[in-house]
């Protein structure tokens, strides 16, 4: 199979069982549903937010899935949560971030079953300007979103072996 083949089956995989995960996890936890704006190939043209918690995860794909914010809307995450007000990035905003992104690609993975997937824990990455690397031969999209909190991103990148 070709490298452009592969990369358009990983994608066809992944991409509809992510944005469904992303969908559930957010109507579950939060209360209500969260809108899909854009839908694109990550380039550096497409920077990510302030704060970005990032998972692998490993079968018979390789890849990662990165959850995007804003500080003002993570800051609300953590208060709809655990009922607490932030005004500045802490260790609650960091684990907060990382456990939604840990929700969503467990629930991903729950819906790719037959790649046998693996989750990794997941990292935090803060501040303006940071970039995340995925597989070579990966090629990384982006799914924008709007909800009561305020926008969010999901970016993601597989290769098959």
């Amino acid at each position: 199979m070709s490298t452009v083949a592969q990369l358009a089956n990983a994608t066809v995989r992944i991409v509809n069982p992510v944005i469904a995960a992303t969908t559930e996890v957010f109507e579950t936890s939060m209360g209500y549903r969260p809108t899909r704006r854009e839908l694109g190939i990550k380039d550096k043209k497409t920077p990510y937010f302030a704060i970005t918690a990032v998972i692998g995860l490993s079968g018979r794909v390789t890849g990662s899935i990165c959850l995007s914010l804003p500080q003002r809307t993570a800051f609300s995450a953590v208060h709809r949560m655990v009922d607490l007000q932030c005004t500045e990035v802490n260790q609650l905003v960091c684990d907060t971030v990382g456990e939604f992104t840990n929700m969503i690609a467990g629930t991903a993975r729950k819906a790719l079953g037959e790649l046998h997937l693996e989750l990794g824990l997941p990292n935090v990455v803060t501040g303006d300007g940071h970039d995340i690397q995925f597989p070579q031969k990966s090629q990384p999209m982006y799914v924008t979103f709007n909800s009561e909190i305020g926008p969010f991103m999901l970016v993601f990148g597989f290769v098959e072996h």
